[in-house]
């Protein structure tokens, strides 16, 4: 089973440019259930007990990256593998 420590949790980045968009990528977690991930992106969509989390914070980047900035906000997931969230923003 996959487990996270408590505290702080730091992913690796990477950034790359491609000839439309650059883009980072961001692997973190333990992977997303395939059920939740056509929701992510929903505000006050949340997995957490009541009192523990919003449901705000993929909801708010998606809102500033894809909205305001014309941008894309993609994720891949696998369960027990992790999770890669990619910006992608126009030059």
């Amino acid at each position: 089973m996959c487990t996270q420590s408590p505290g702080l949790h730091q992913a690796p980045i990477c950034s790359t440019a491609t000839s439309n968009f650059p883009y980072s990528s961001v692997s973190c977690g333990c992977g997303i259930p395939e059920e939740n991930l056509t929701r992510v992106f929903e505000p006050f969509f949340t997995t957490k007990d009541v009192g523990k989390g919003t449901g705000q914070g993929l909801a708010l980047a998606y809102r500033a990256i894809v909205e305001q900035h014309k941008g894309k906000l993609e994720v891949d997931s696998q369960l027990q593998r992790g999770t890669i969230f990619t910006i992608r923003l126009p030059r």
